[in-house]
């Protein structure tokens, strides 16, 4: 089976073909925008392609011999103009498609709904971020699309992405490294809502098989870490001897007293506000966007505020409809981080002693 992902160069969809390249009879083929990341392809041996999301002619061509579409891109630009690049782009996609394929779209448990900084995941109608508001813009747009077009539409909502090469594992690998004793913000049975890069993989696997059905799902680890696990997962991966402090309801210290209550009024309708008028007129938003930075640069430091070390997380059991049967178990992810951990490490050497023969 032959898998195209879309935005490879990203983080997610980099990681995602060096492990689907492991999996027996799936061949991954990386569709990037322009040759400056290729090197990554390259060293692992993967194919890529360049494309041009507007060439619908040459898109056709390119597409043809794919049987599963993966998702992981990202339009970029300024607020007012993400939409209409979300709808532009997922239409020449699906144009573009071999009917009978499927599509993975890969959108964010943000989707949800959740205000900025809440870290209990629950679903809203009405979302509260601008982040979800978009996201949900174009999940929509791939449900009508797959109908249109016949084609399987998957929507993953990914929860927060672990794996040797993303940044979340460099930041947790710096912050251990840099505290002995670690405080984090929950309790040690508290649920949180992570998917590793492999059982990613896995999922994507089954969908391009057909073994589940196209839908809305949420990815993340089935049964769920704990906060535990999580933090015993990078102690041991990155052999350290940290003690970990689990503390329910910290907080970081307050901003100044003036600037808060200057924006208290506004402060809990800010992604609403930004949300329907922000991504409508880009007059507006030059205009708030201008007035926020100065608003920011006058604003007074507190030069003595400190704050505990503490990641945020995601808590909580996921309200979404989750994938059983992957591959997530601690011990198994583990070996098989290191084993990717070790794959990629002989890729680099092998390259760098081609280069200098």
């Amino acid at each position: 089976m032959k898998i195209g992902i879309i935005g490879a160069s990203s983080q997610v969809g980099s990681s995602l073909a060096l492990h689907l390249q492991q999996h027996n009879g799936i061949i991954p083929v990386c569709f990037i925008r322009s040759v400056y990341p290729a090197i990554f392809f390259e060293i692992s041996g993967i194919e890529y392609r360049i494309i041009d999301i507007n060439d619908a002619t040459g898109l056709k061509k390119i597409f043809a011999d794919i049987d599963l579409f993966v998702d992981c891109s990202y339009p970029s630009g300024q607020l007012y103009e993400i939409t209409k690049q979300i709808k532009g782009q997922l239409n020449n996609l699906f144009a573009a498609m071999p009917r009978g394929t499927s599509f993975i779209y890969c959108s964010t448990i943000m989707a949800f709904g959740m205000p900025d900084q809440q870290k209990q995941v629950k679903n809203y109608i009405i979302p509260r971020s601008t982040y979800a508001y978009l996201k949900r813009i174009a999940e929509k747009k791939v449900k009508s699309l797959s109908g249109k077009y016949n084609i399987d539409g998957f929507v993953f909502r990914l929860g927060q992405v672990h794996g040797f090469l993303q940044s979340v594992n460099g930041s947790y690998r710096e912050k251990l490294s840099m505290n002995k004793t670690i405080t984090v913000d929950g309790d040690a049975a508290d649920l949180v809502n992570i998917i590793f890069i492999e059982t990613l993989a896995a999922a994507v696997i089954k969908a391009g098989a057909k073994k589940i059905p196209a839908g809305t799902y949420s990815l993340v680890n089935y049964p769920q870490w704990t906060l535990k696990q999580l933090y015993d997962h990078y102690i041991l991966y990155y052999s350290l001897q940290n003690e970990v402090r689990y503390m329910t309801g910290l907080t970081l210290p307050s901003k100044n007293f003036r600037y808060k209550i200057s924006l208290g009024a506004l402060k809990k309708y800010r992604a609403l506000l930004e949300t329907f008028f922000l991504t409508r007129s880009k007059n507006i938003y030059i205009k708030v966007k201008g007035k926020y930075r100065v608003m920011n640069i006058k604003r007074p430091m507190n030069a003595s505020a400190t704050a505990e070390y503490s990641d945020f997380h995601l808590l909580g059991k996921n309200p979404g409809q989750m994938l059983k049967d992957l591959p997530c178990e601690p011990q198994y992810i583990f070996s098989k981080e290191k084993e990717m951990d070790t794959i990629y490490t002989r890729n680099i050497e092998t390259h760098i002693n081609s280069n200098q023969q």
